[in-house]
């Protein structure tokens, strides 16, 4: 773990009509996040920015913490290439640990990524899921999805209870779980059409 960098939220947003692409400095933050994580926590990630043909970077927001609160990784890759997107669903199907629609009855985590809140009302509502595995609140990322995102699907890689990083590190006061879930991590990817999203969550 770096002792130089405690703190860096980078947030990219991009249109993704205009395909930009991501400029070095992005692409050496990225990595340099990615190298604050133990690699099995990110290994599902792409490793750098420089994508293949039919790829496009659609946008990355990435906080490493102080040790207050939840951090994450999530990265959007615009995909034109349909056979990429088979073979990874392909891969994920037989990876994950469950596969979910926006429609199913999902723990989604009861955090707002914006003010760093719990949302207090959601975290109650969350009681009577006993036995859900935690996913991120996508609704309330920086970035608002267009409709057709939230008839994807959802890849549940894992999601484990427990201290995955230096206690330093770790939200102080949990993200509005039950107390067995008072820290611990979920990593996935959120597939919808031409779009892929890449996530990690640590607590």
């Amino acid at each position: 773990m770096k002792s130089l960098i405690l703190l860096i939220i980078l947030l990219f947003l991009t249109s993704c009509q205009e395909n930009k692409s991501p400029t070095e400095e992005h692409k050496r933050n990225y990595k340099e996040i990615l190298s604050l994580y133990p690699n099995s926590l990110v290994a599902h990630f792409p490793q750098d920015l420089d994508l293949p043909q039919g790829l496009h970077w659609g946008f990355s927001d990435l906080l490493f913490p102080r040790g207050r609160y939840l951090s994450y990784i999530h990265l959007a890759i615009v995909c034109d290439d349909q056979l990429y997107v088979d073979s990874l669903e392909k891969r994920l199907s037989i990876d994950s640990k469950e596969i979910l629609n926006f429609k199913d009855t999902c723990l989604f985590i009861p955090y707002d990524y914006r003010t760093f809140e719990i949302i207090k009302e959601d975290s109650v509502k969350n009681r009577r899921l006993n036995g859900k595995y935690p996913v991120p609140n996508f609704r309330r990322w920086h970035y608002q999805f267009v409709p057709e995102f939230y008839e994807g699907t959802i890849y549940l890689l894992d999601a484990r209870k427990g201290y995955f990083l230096p206690d330093s590190c770790l939200s102080r006061y949990g993200v509005g779980l039950s107390k067995d879930w008072n820290h611990g991590y979920t990593r996935g990817v959120t597939i919808m059409k031409k779009g892929i999203v890449y996530w990690l969550e640590v607590w």
